[in-house]
């Protein structure tokens, strides 16, 4: 039986912080199986494209397992709807003047999670999504910091269930204009303009804004 889950260094993967892995990690998400990534850094110098509907892609760990900007442009692009753990993103907006961690533009999906998954120093957003009809969408123990724009921007999501830190980006922490979110254990704060810009918001005592 053909295994359900591969490795990014099954496909020539190093994670050394030097070697360009781009195409190796996206060799593997092309199969369309689970990608499994082990501790280290890898070196990305181009957006990471995914297309396949239920794929997992997950880390060893949330902070070493670390997948690191090394062009102008998004680190990953979501076309499907995927479940991303347990990893960081790390930009580098002092070198870089374009790109987000993660930029979501599938349409009337349901089911998206991004779980355990840090979005940092990106010359853009940290996470953002502009997509009509996402439906079910969760954001938990993830956090979004030092982004040169929003930690978090999203628009068009129905039943958002958000669990998140956002703190010290250049514009605001968490921007949601979405028809119903449920927000629990957020933490929102020194970032720049507002901590949280909500359009509609449900469980408000759950979330703090230092």
């Amino acid at each position: 039986k053909l295994r359900e889950t591969v490795s990014v260094k099954d496909f020539g993967a190093v994670g050394d912080g030097v070697t360009d892995d781009t195409a190796a990690i996206q060799a593997a998400i092309d199969t369309g199986k689970s990608v499994f990534v082990p501790n280290g850094t890898y070196r990305i110098e181009n957006t990471l494209t995914f297309s396949v509907f239920g794929q997992v892609f997950y880390g060893e760990s949330n902070e070493d397992t670390v997948l690191k900007q090394y062009h102008n442009g998004d680190l990953i692009h979501l076309d499907a709807v995927v479940h991303l753990r347990n990893f960081k993103l790390l930009g580098q907006k002092s070198t870089y003047t374009v790109g987000s961690g993660i930029n979501i533009t599938t349409a009337s999906m349901n089911g998206i999670e991004l779980n355990s998954v840090a979005c940092n120093y990106f010359p853009e957003y940290g996470i953002t999504m502009v997509a009509p009809g996402q439906d079910n969408f969760l954001i938990a123990h993830c956090e979004t910091s030092h982004n040169d724009l929003d930690g978090i921007y999203m628009r068009g999501t129905n039943n958002l269930l958000l669990s998140h830190l956002s703190q010290e980006n250049g514009r605001d922490g968490i921007v949601l204009n979405t028809a119903t979110t449920t927000a629990q254990n957020c933490t929102s704060y020194k970032n720049t303009r507002f901590q949280l810009q909500p359009a509609f918001l449900m469980g408000m005592p759950l979330l703090r804004q230092l």
